[in-house]
């Protein structure tokens, strides 16, 4: 061996031995500290990343270890730490947000043709090689043509208004390799160790995360908590993790106490506890709003599994409303003595509509006509305290600002009977939403409620029939764009305020607030004519946002203008700080900030505005 060799071997010893040096030196200086739990908002979610937001406003920028990595990698490490997470992602999802492939089960009947019959009542989204695609049989058919259960899996193939198609596979049962099924909720039930299955805006109800000494952190535990019934916020966070140490297996029946509700039930004990409070908390806000406090206990049955329940507990007509996952309030009165029982699946939001009618029966006697009645249990579902924006699941938005509306006649016509359709419930929601927050009519929808729930000889066009022009335009407003976030009380049209012309030399001027629907400029003008407009001040939309009537990027907080003439609008057009325009049609002016309706709400300031003729 020559020198060359002999240095050249001694230097890629000393190489070696450098960079394991340099190495070990990485990993003696990157330590694990102690771990922290956090719980609050998924704020973003990508392969072997996420973002949580706790109550606080502070952000935990986090990596977590995806099924098929060996390992996380972190900045001066060369391979990175083990860290397999424990993860819990359970909730609903709607449908028609799943994308095509994703597996989903379902108990349905169907015959050896492939055909189905009846209500798919739950579907579940399952994860990937869970199962294979498939429909099993449970019984044995007599004929080709008879139905019986089957266990059906599939991959979603396509979501067409209340019917779903799966591949299931080519067999005996399914020979085009699909079938159609017809199912009687847009929402799939999530129960995954993925946490892929979550999106932004999810709740995070408990993560454990492991800090590391160069300032990131990795997920080692996570609990989620998909959007579900009802957006949650932070009280509900604050909710599940007061109840997170109680067990979430179902029971045999049993009973539970609340101060003003009595349970009797079979669903988990952490299920139940969550029940409760949501209860007591709905039944403070719908009676705090009547002006009635319950006088007797609301007794409820809430079952999860009928099959553990004797065969005489329940009565029929709940047993029957249970096994379809709906739910149902028996009433009887005898003299003053009056008694509603409440029977439900285990769905949270169907017990709460169910306790409205309860507590309107036993305080004053019935629930109203049922326009009425299941508008107001369906807001009693959603009811939050302090909260004035529309808050509801969002199937139920989906339909009402695309569906053709419901006319205003026929949702509150008599001889409607309850349970009809969940469509019909929402646009009952819709009308008393509109007409218990809008404050053109919120004091007397309150009234009207008291009296036809006492029996007394109202009704809607007694209350309301010399507004009956204004209500029916609010409420096709309301419906044309209400989403969640939207407030009724910053929407509500002015009706009061008197319009004339105007001259080119006397401007009428008006203030314009930010947090405000259309509002009456005074000025009624002539299609054709020339109108001149000048505004002086600021705006905000938003916390930090201050504009002018020019508005922002992408026209934000831009100064709008419509008008209505016999009820109609015009198409809107933008103004801004100074503007002519020219009137599209004759009618009444209005102006608005421009934003989105609901958004409105965290807008702030006015401005001052000038019109006149144009020369």
């Amino acid at each position: 061996m020559n020198t060359y060799q002999v240095n050249k071997r001694l230097f890629l010893l000393c190489a070696i031995m450098c960079a394991a040096a340099c190495t070990a030196s990485a990993q003696d200086t990157i330590t694990r500290l102690r771990p922290i739990d956090v719980s609050g908002t998924l704020r973003s979610i990508e392969p072997g990343k996420l973002a949580i937001v706790d109550a606080q406003g502070k952000t935990y920028a986090c990596k977590i270890q995806e099924a098929d990595a060996k390992f996380v990698s972190l900045a001066g490490l060369k391979f990175g730490v083990k860290l397999p997470p424990e993860v819990k992602v359970t909730g609903q999802r709607a449908l028609d947000s799943l994308k095509p492939g994703v597996l989903l089960q379902c108990t349905a009947e169907v015959n050896r043709l492939g055909n189905s019959k009846g209500v798919v009542t739950t579907l579940k989204l399952l994860d990937d090689g869970a199962v294979e695609p498939g429909i099993k049989l449970q019984g044995k058919p007599a004929s080709r043509r008879e139905h019986t259960s089957a266990e059906v899996t599939g991959r979603l193939a396509k979501v067409r208004r209340d019917r779903v198609t799966l591949d299931v596979g080519k067999s005996e049962i399914s020979r085009s390799g699909q079938i159609t099924l017809r199912v009687g909720s847009e929402m799939a039930l999530v129960s995954s160790k993925n946490h892929q299955r979550a999106a932004a805006g999810d709740q995070v109800v408990a993560a454990t995360l492991i800090p590391f000494s160069n300032g990131e952190y990795v997920v080692r535990s996570l609990e989620i908590l998909l959007g579900s019934e009802q957006a949650i916020d932070s009280a509900e966070t604050a909710m599940l993790r007061k109840y997170q140490n109680l067990s979430d297996e179902s029971t045999t029946p049993r009973d539970e106490r609340s101060k003003h509700f009595l349970l009797h039930t079979d669903i988990s004990p952490r299920s139940s506890a969550i029940l409760l409070e949501r209860l007591e908390r709905m039944l403070e806000l719908v009676s705090r709003y009547f002006g009635r406090p319950p006088d007797r206990l609301i007794e409820c049955y809430v079952v999860a599994d009928l099959k553990k329940w004797p065969p005489d507990a329940i009565d029929p007509a709940g047993v029957a409303k249970i096994a379809s996952g709906e739910g149902v309030t028996l009433s009887r009165s005898l003299g003053k003595q009056r008694r509603s029982v409440v029977y439900s699946s285990k769905k949270h939001g169907i017990v709460q509509h169910e306790a409205v009618h309860a507590y309107c029966f036993q305080t004053f006697g019935s629930t109203g006509p049922t326009w009425f009645a299941e508008g107001v249990a369906e807001m009693g579902n959603y009811w939050k305290q302090g909260e004035l924006a529309v808050n509801i699941n969002p199937v139920a938005i989906d339909l009402i600002q695309n569906g053709q509306p419901e006319p205003l006649l026929k949702i509150v016509a008599p001889g409607q009977v309850t349970g009809d359709s969940w469509k019909a419930y929402c646009w009952r929601w819709a009308l008393c939403n509109m007409l218990a927050n809008n404050p053109n009519y919120s004091g007397r929808f309150k009234e009207l409620g008291i009296a036809m729930m006492s029996g007394k000889p109202v009704s809607f066009e007694t209350a309301y029939g010399a507004v009956a022009k204004e209500i029916s335009f609010e409420y096709l407003q309301f419906v044309k764009h209400v989403e969640n976030g939207y407030r009724s009380d910053l929407a509500a049209w002015q009706w009061g305020r008197k319009f004339s012309p105007v001259g080119s030399t006397r401007p009428r001027r008006v203030k314009i607030r930010a947090a405000a629907g259309w509002q009456a400029s005074g000025v009624s003008v002539e299609s054709g004519g020339q109108y001149r407009i000048e505004t002086k001040g600021t705006w905000t939309i938003g916390p930090g946002t201050t504009v002018t009537p020019d508005g922002a990027a992408g026209g934000r907080g831009q100064l709008q203008g419509v008008v209505m003439n016999d009820w109609k609008l015009s198409k809107p057009f933008e103004l801004g700080t100074e503007a002519t325009f020219t009137a599209p049609i004759d009618g009444n002016l209005y102006l608005r900030c421009r934003d989105a309706w609901n958004e409105l709400g965290d807008n702030d300031g006015e401005i001052q505005a000038s019109v006149r003729r144009a020369k």
